[in-house]
């Protein structure tokens, strides 16, 4: 088993099944050795290509879903801040726009 094999293992076994046993990152990443805590995020994503559905939440970290509610709600709660992303995005670029002198125009019926 190489490094990279036990840091999957690992993070496999650190995340808890079912919401009430949710484990932030920083204690994830504390258990298995690793400093970079963007390792963890890493590899949840790869257990995710795989079919392993790990939900998270910001308050609370990440889990393995136990029933598929755990699952739609963890898609809400993802939809939702992906939501809030493309809006600030939106907002940044209406501000980079101002800052470089060009008019935005926002025609009717286009979305604030």
């Amino acid at each position: 088993m190489n490094h990279g094999q036990v840091t999957i293992a690992g993070v496999l076994g650190a995340i808890g099944v079912g919401r009430s046993r949710a484990v932030k990152g920083r204690d994830i990443a504390a258990r298995i050795g690793v400093t970079r805590l963007r390792t963890v995020g890493e590899v949840v994503e790869l257990l995710r290509e795989q079919g392993i559905p790990i939900c998270s939440a910001s308050d609370c970290g990440y889990w393995r879903a136990s029933t598929a509610e755990e699952v739609e709600a963890s898609l809400r709660e993802s939809e939702r801040r992906a939501r809030s992303m493309l809006r600030q995005r939106r907002l940044l670029r209406a501000a980079l726009a101002m800052m470089r002198g060009q008019v935005a125009l926002r025609l009717s019926g286009e979305a604030t």
